[in-house]
């Protein structure tokens, strides 16, 4: 699973980079502004493609607040 995840990545970031860059010259070949905007679009969602398949890590901010226990926690709204 995870080299069919590391393809993925590659071939979204890849998109991600390529519609820009061919919407930028269909831009300045036909003097079109549709073709720059449909490919920002494109890229917009080979990015969401590409950030779907990035791996699920914890992030470090989650893992401080799982590791600290809060002395109010079971007494929240409650204190004296």
């Amino acid at each position: 699973m995870d080299e069919y995840r590391k393809i993925y990545r590659i071939f979204y970031g890849f998109l991600a980079l390529a519609f820009p860059l061919l919407g930028l010259f269909l831009f300045i070949k036909y003097y079109n502004v549709s073709y720059f905007i449909g490919s920002i679009f494109l890229s917009f969602i080979s990015k969401v493609g590409y950030s779907i398949n990035k791996e699920k890590r914890p992030s470090k901010k989650n893992s401080k607040k799982e590791n600290r226990k809060h002395p109010y926690k079971k007494t929240r709204g409650v204190r004296k």
